[in-house]
């Protein structure tokens, strides 16, 4: 997925739902989301944070076992995009433990695959929190 049609162009954007909930206000997010992205002629690779399983990370273990599974997958799939769109809920006015789990994982991937994407992330806004963990003070 990618910011806007008008500021970033992108061929190839990926979507990232990060909830883990069936029903989470993230999937329902993203999915308009993607497809207002599609009308403007852009591929749109939608998935979601239970498509790559990754343990927590640990440099020991990355160091014995190398990068999980979940982890190359992302990386397969970040690479394929122009951009990439993070819907993903914020707990306690910070991105959830999921979330920078799998960040830290795939930040492991030589060359890193986010150093040439254009990225957004997408809270869910609500009145009470309005996105605060990216307002920053």
């Amino acid at each position: 997925m990618t910011t806007s049609a008008t500021r970033y162009s992108s061929r190839s954007p990926s979507g990232r739902v990060d909830a883990l909930r069936a029903d989470s206000a993230n999937a329902r997010l993203a999915s308009p989301l993607a497809r207002l992205i599609s009308d403007t002629g852009a591929t749109v690779d939608l998935a979601a944070m239970r498509d790559f399983d990754m343990p927590l990370y640990g440099g020991d273990m990355e160091a014995t076992e190398g990068l999980p599974p979940g982890a190359l997958a992302r990386r397969e799939r970040l690479e394929k995009s122009d951009s990439v769109v993070i819907s993903s809920p914020e707990y306690n006015a910070s991105l959830p433990g999921v979330l920078k789990n799998a960040l830290d994982w795939v930040s492991r991937v030589r060359p890193q695959p986010f150093k040439t994407k254009h990225a957004m992330l997408v809270p869910p806004l609500r009145p009470w929190s309005a996105g605060t963990a990216g307002c920053g003070p």
